[in-house]
């Protein structure tokens, strides 16, 4: 009869651990044995070559259905602009607004990737490439150390033109990052590739010259936004 004891015991301990694993938990571990197994240098690498040799890099993209990796590396990108955050305010920033800081971040690096993936799949979409979401995930993750180093340059900004200049080479970059990845990672169409990065660039450069770039400019540089605001209504 003790066997048969034991043996309910270990049923029922099973049982009741498969309960205790809410989804929540599962995902939490998830994420933190990406973040354990999260290789730095791999990222690094890959912001280098998305730099400095982006036709190679984003020809070498390819699928194999993890797409926690591109998040992790989102967020990597986005705790490094918090870093420079702290840096920028550390003379006024108090603890309640490194806390909402630090939440922002990982919520907007996220929020970006996302979001340009989905303007990548748009851009295949019109130059008849790939449909597969995580290459276009990856080959944005890629391209998310462009959000820190916009971050950066929009605080070193120290007048209004030249936050102008900073934001319309840097769009401009990201536009063609995009091209970029269209043409190679998606395998869209060469030409049909160009014309959708031309009338791109067209609007990203409409956006910095016309009577409300001040508001475009607004969410990059607050200060020297306003200030140009209220010089030009003096």
């Amino acid at each position: 009869m003790a066997p048969n004891k034991k043996l309910k015991k270990t049923a029922v301990s099973k049982a009741g651990s498969a309960k205790s694993d809410h989804p929540v938990e599962r995902v939490e571990r998830m994420f933190k044995k990406r973040v354990e197994k999260m290789n730095v240098k791999k990222f690094a690498s890959d912001a280098w070559n998305a730099l400095m040799n982006p036709y190679k890099f984003f020809n070498n993209i390819s699928s194999n259905g993890n797409y926690s990796d591109a998040i992790v590396q989102a967020l990597m990108y986005g705790m490094i602009a918090f870093g420079l955050h702290i840096v920028f305010n550390i003379a006024s920033i108090t603890v309640l607004d490194a806390a909402a800081a630090i939440i922002a971040f990982a919520a907007g690096s996220v929020l970006l990737l996302f979001s340009f993936a989905g303007i990548l799949m748009l851009f295949s979409y019109a130059a008849k490439g790939s449909r597969d979401f995580e290459i276009a995930l990856r080959a944005t993750a890629a391209a998310m150390f462009m959000y820190p180093l916009a971050y950066a340059a929009y605080n070193l900004a120290f007048t209004y033109w030249l936050l102008v200049f900073f934001s319309l080479l840097i769009d401009m970059y990201v536009v063609f990052l995009i091209y970029v990845a269209t043409e190679y990672a998606m395998k869209g169409d060469v030409r049909l590739s160009r014309v959708a990065a031309a009338v791109c660039a067209a609007l990203v450069f409409f956006f910095h010259v016309n009577s409300m770039s001040n508001s475009y400019m607004f969410y990059k540089n607050q200060q020297l936004s306003l200030k140009h605001a209220i010089g030009k209504n003096l």
